[in-house]
């Protein structure tokens, strides 16, 4: 998981009290592996399945 980043399970709840907070960070869904919120530095959050890349790189 990448700096700035947390993990907690994904529900409506979580979204709407996401807010941004002058930086971007990203909200991974604690069950669903390589799901996630986006959430810009002045942009409502925008969520799916993101890339996964390993310790070394490369993604699949």
């Amino acid at each position: 998981m990448s700096e700035g980043a947390k993990s907690v399970k994904i529900t409506k709840r979580v979204v709407d009290a996401t807010k941004p907070n002058g930086t971007d960070f990203y909200v991974f869904d604690s069950e669903l592996i390589g799901f996630g919120l986006r959430v810009r530095e002045r942009v409502r959050a925008t969520g799916g399945m993101l890339p996964f890349v390993s310790s070394t790189g490369t993604s699949r």
